[in-house]
């Protein structure tokens, strides 16, 4: 029943060994006191799941989908076996075979290939933009004092805070004040 059908190539693409792999390495990175403070604040599997660990593993979901399209848009193999027929040839096999009619016109073979190469651009670019915008929200104490402090408060010439007001939103600093504000924490023990 798969033998010349799209879903020959599309079933075996739900299961992946590497992205269990990977997701796994990163979960188990999650700090288990971050896990015990959800299930004393009353959420259940579910909302961990969810608001916390999902968020933590961001940046290895969007690598992942950067890696699984690269894989399955370049596969070759896969379609040359399953899929004989002319009509559902994938652009890699249509690559192959236009290179083949084509051998005198190099221009052309490189102008298909440049067409081919477009929707991983496009991929590789948006996951990498996503990437860069969740490299430092771990849930690190550095990004709760950055939530819960207004940055205004802090003292740089002296050893802590004037006061300790918690807000709702920060305002955005560098980096370099949260670290600031991470040693005077740890320094002044709030």
């Amino acid at each position: 029943g798969l033998y010349d059908n799209l879903l020959a190539l599309i079933i075996p693409a739900f299961v992946n060994a590497f992205v269990v792999y990977l997701c796994k390495q990163y979960i188990e990175e999650i700090p288990k006191s971050l896990i015990e403070s959800a299930r004393i604040d009353g959420a259940n599997d579910f909302v961990i799941y969810w608001k916390i660990v999902i968020p933590q593993i961001r940046p290895a979901i969007g690598s992942l989908a950067i890696f699984t399209f690269l894989q399955y848009w370049n596969d070759y193999l896969n379609p040359l076996l399953f899929l004989p027929s002319k009509e559902r040839m994938t652009l890699p096999l249509a690559l192959s075979y236009f290179s083949s009619q084509h051998t005198s016109d190099l221009s052309a073979v490189m102008a298909a290939s440049a067409l081919i190469m477009i929707p991983s651009a496009i991929v590789f670019i948006i996951f990498q933009n996503i990437n860069k915008r969740n490299r430092y929200k771990t849930g690190s104490r550095a990004d709760y004092i950055k939530n819960s402090i207004d940055i205004d408060d802090f003292d740089e010439n002296k050893t802590g805070y004037r006061k300790f007001r918690p807000v709702k939103k920060a305002k955005d600093k560098s980096e370099v004040n949260v670290i600031k504000i991470e040693k005077a924490v740890i320094n002044t023990e709030i």
